[in-house]
């Protein structure tokens, strides 16, 4: 079992690590804002950094994850062992706080995610209507499908002029790319639930704590009460037979006395 000041160091290096996921945050935002006015050639390379970053981003959230977890049963353990005591207490604060952090992080992060996808998307449509001038609204509300998009660009590749053919190749790249944040946002939305859902787990948990914390003080204090109920009535009944003692030996004392100033 880990030591009070062991937990403090990990939790430390966390906050460290979810402060480095803030940073990707950033770096992710300032892409977005380039990648409005980059030529193509650049938005391939903004687009190549941003699946990059995405994919550091999850696997260190995940990360992250797993070593909140351990540190969540290591404390179950030190509950265990010494009952809820300040360590305890203070351990549990400090997971809720990391937990909390590390939730707003990947919402950001995925806020950011999705702000580029949909810039992307408008992009997209205007590669697609270059080469396909009489698209239909239908159409491009189309291409946002996986199956659909990726069979309309297929179609205008066949029958399009050369130049529209190299068009319709950066959209597809386009359209891969985009479909792969997708996937990383879906991905990063089911850490963010499961984030949602330790930091309600670990509330019922402690609230749990303190029910049974509190109903086990109540059960000392009551029986606290009944033994001193019980000494005190033994405490009376002794002084009640002691008064009943020499209420009788005064009694057979006077009886005597009497008995013998008649005799005499």
């Amino acid at each position: 079992m880990s030591t009070f000041l062991d937990f403090l160091n990990r939790a430390k290096e966390t906050n460290s690590t979810i402060a480095e996921l803030s940073e990707c945050v950033s770096i992710a935002d300032s892409l977005k804002a380039q990648s409005a006015s980059a030529q193509y050639g650049t938005h391939e390379e903004i687009a190549e950094v941003m699946m990059r970053i995405q994919n550091d981003f999850r696997t260190k959230a995940e990360e992250t994850k797993k070593t909140l977890e351990r540190m969540r049963e290591e404390n179950k353990e030190h509950f265990n062992v010494f009952g809820y005591d300040r360590g305890f207490a203070a351990r549990h604060t400090h997971l809720q706080s990391l937990a909390q952090r590390l939730g707003l992080v990947v919402e950001d992060f995925r806020r950011v995610q999705r702000g580029f996808v949909k810039h992307e998307g408008e992009r997209l449509k205007t590669q697609y209507l270059i080469a396909n001038p009489k698209a239909s609204q239908e159409e491009l509300v189309a291409l946002e499908d996986r199956e659909k998009g990726r069979t309309l660009l297929q179609e205008v590749f066949t029958v399009g002029s050369k130049s529209a053919k190299e068009i319709v190749m950066r959209a597809e790249r386009r359209r891969s790319s985009i479909e792969t944040i997708l996937q990383g946002v879906s991905e990063l939305k089911e850490l963010s639930d499961d984030f949602l859902a330790y930091l309600v787990t670990n509330d019922a948990e402690m609230d749990r704590v303190r029910v049974d914390v509190k109903a086990s003080a109540g059960q000392t204090m009551q029986a606290e009460k009944t033994i001193e109920m019980v000494a005190d009535r033994k405490i009376r009944v002794l002084k009640a037979k002691k008064t009943v003692g020499l209420v009788c030996g005064g009694s057979v004392a006077l009886i005597f006395i009497y008995i013998f100033f008649r005799a005499g």
